[in-house]
């Protein structure tokens, strides 16, 4: 089974992600925003928000309903795709927020399409309902709706650009509580753009022993 899914060029998707590897294609054309999040230009834009953990504990409090079905990616280990549903819904319900976080457990990845009313403040809503965004990693680009928001793009007027296009990475991983959630709205994405994803789990699981501890050396 791949342990890899691809994010590619339709717009207005909401992705949200946990402990997990990213690459994004060197054209991305889009903005992210957040505590950290990206955009692109013209068309093409991506809104992303990356937050720190509130707390490493379980939370086992009571749950709310969310009313969508997770469609598994075909092939692949982890992640899914999520129609038909405004994230919206979600603001302001601590309840729906508590069986959103499980449902990202669940799957690692989600996949939200459609999501064409979803505002800079509404991804910075959800984002805070999600953890801190108090992690000062970013500067603010001139076109992003908020500070807290990563703008990229592929066009410097629109949002910074060649952003996390060099490899693969870990967001957030200098801080002393790494990001627990990230989320990145793509509201337009060129072919070639595209943003991968591999479950950290699964890639360590798959080293030969002797990668795995010259890593545990490094």
């Amino acid at each position: 089974a791949q342990t890899s899914v691809r994010a590619t060029g339709s717009k207005n998707i909401s992705v949200m992600s946990g402990s997990l590897l990213a690459a994004s294609g060197a054209a991305l054309s889009a903005a992210m925003w957040t505590a950290s999040a990206r955009r692109k230009a013209s068309s093409r834009v991506v809104l992303a928000g990356l937050v720190k953990c509130k707390s490493g504990r379980v939370d086992n409090s009571p749950t709310g309903s969310l009313d969508f079905e997770v469609e598994p990616f075909p092939n692949c280990t982890f992640g899914g795709n999520i129609t038909g549903y405004d994230l919206r819904t979600v603001l302001g319900d601590d309840a729906a927020t508590r069986e959103l976080r499980k449902k990202l457990a669940s799957h690692r990845l989600l996949v939200f399409r459609g999501q064409h009313e979803f505002t800079g403040a509404d991804h910075i809503a959800l984002s805070e309902q999600l953890g801190s965004m108090d992690h000062g990693l970013h500067f603010a680009h001139p076109r992003a709706p908020d500070r807290r928001l990563l703008r990229v793009s592929n066009d410097k007027e629109e949002g910074f650009v060649q952003v996390g296009t060099s490899g693969w990475h870990v967001d957030g991983v200098m801080l002393r509580a790494p990001f627990s959630v990230q989320t990145m709205h793509f509201v337009s994405a060129i072919p070639g753009g595209d943003t991968l994803f591999l479950d950290l789990g699964e890639l360590l699981e798959a080293l030969a022993p002797d990668e795995l501890d010259r890593i545990r050396r490094l």
